[in-house]
Parts: structure tokens; sequence; C-alpha cells
């Protein structure tokens, strides 16, 4: 199976802006994806927790081929071939939170990138997690994939899910997030508008001309 990058941001927001960015970085590296524009659903922790459902619809839609997400606020710095080898049903980075800052201590699963290969499994694992955000919807999505992988995953390199202002770890990242949440919670959870003056397609997929801004 090939693989195809899939994402989404909420329509008329700044995720519109880091999405353009996206898009261009995966252009520049020839990496298939499917980018879609979905209407706001008026509270940020409804809006994460659609990451699932939106998950399994891409699934479904790319059956034939496996699944990498990745939060909207991404860029990709180079090609990332590890997805075309991995074995495993799903793939997450197991973050060291000492990286972020040497006075803390453990982990945590982050779900900026995750990569899911297309079987049954795999659908019932997502499955499985749309559920449990259902059922804490004031629970952020990642905390919920966590608590159902339950320590059973592909542990993907930092490479791979670089957060932009960790300090330690690797200096050579494949994928970078610029962690656009922040923003929302200096905004005590309002969501800023876009600042493009046109905006983009609702579906942005390697065909699709970007606006000129």
């Amino acid at each position: 199976m090939n693989f195809i990058v899939v994402g989404y941001f909420t329509r008329g927001t700044f995720y519109e802006d880091y999405a353009q960015t996206l898009v261009k970085s995966l252009n520049k590296y020839n990496v298939p994806y499917h980018i879609e524009g979905v209407e706001n659903l008026g509270d940020w922790y409804k809006n994460v927790n659609y990451k699932p459902t939106f998950i399994k619809r891409m699934m479904n839609k790319f059956s034939d081929m496996n699944i990498v997400y990745v939060d909207c606020d991404a860029e990709f710095l180079g090609y990332p071939k590890l997805f075309e080898k991995i074995e495993s049903d799903i793939a997450v980075h197991l973050f060291d939170k000492s990286h972020f800052n040497k006075k803390f201590e453990g982990f945590e699963v982050l779900s900026g990138t995750i990569f899911l290969r297309n079987t049954d499994e795999t659908h019932k694992l997502v499955e499985k997690w749309e559920e449990q955000c259902k059922r804490k919807p004031r629970q952020w999505d990642q905390k919920s994939l966590e608590q159902i992988l339950n320590g059973v995953f592909y542990n993907l390199p930092e490479e791979y899910c670089k957060i932009y202002n960790v300090r330690y770890g690797t200096k050579n990242p494949i994928i970078i997030h610029m962690q656009a949440s922040r923003r929302v919670r200096k905004q005590k959870g309002r969501i800023l508008k876009s600042e493009l003056r046109e905006p983009l397609p609702q579906v942005l997929s390697k065909s699709t001309p970007l606006p000129k801004h």
C-alpha cells in the first residue's frame, strides 16, 4: 500500500492560514494529500475531538491506501520515507516531556502525526477512539487516544512529530508542528479569524491550485 496524508482545518479561522503552509510543503516534497476545510463546530474541544471521525471517513474514502493524519499546523521539511516502511497498525510519537523542559518527567502520546495501516483492526481501533471522545467530550482527543492505545503502538521518531520550540531532541525534523492550540488557550478558547484575503478551497488535493496571497 501507498500512503496519503490527510488533515482538516476549520474554515474561516486562523487554522486556514496554517493549512496553506502545510499544503505548500506537501507540494514541495511531492507528498500525496487530501486536506479538507470543515465548519467550525463552535468549540475547540468539539473541533479537535472530530479527529477520529474524520480519520475514519478518510480510511473509507481511501480504502486502498494507508493513512497519515497530520494536524493542519504541521509543515513538512522533507519527504517522509518512513511511512513507506511501517508495518504496525498504528504509529504515534511518545513525547519525552524532559525535551520541553528538563524539570519535567514522563511521557505522553502526541496525536499531531498519526500513521494508520488501513486494516480492519485499525478501523476498530479508530472507532474505539471515536467512542472515547464522545464519552469524554471535554477531554483532548490526544488523551483519549493514549487511553485506548494503552501503550500498544509503533513509536514514531521525534523527527516525524517535532514541536517547533522544543530545544532538546532532534535538530533535523521531517514534520514540524507549530502548536496552534496554544494560541487558542491564550485566547481562553476563542478561535481567531483567518488573515487570508481569499479563503482556501474546501478540499485541497494534489491537483488543487492554491489561491495567490
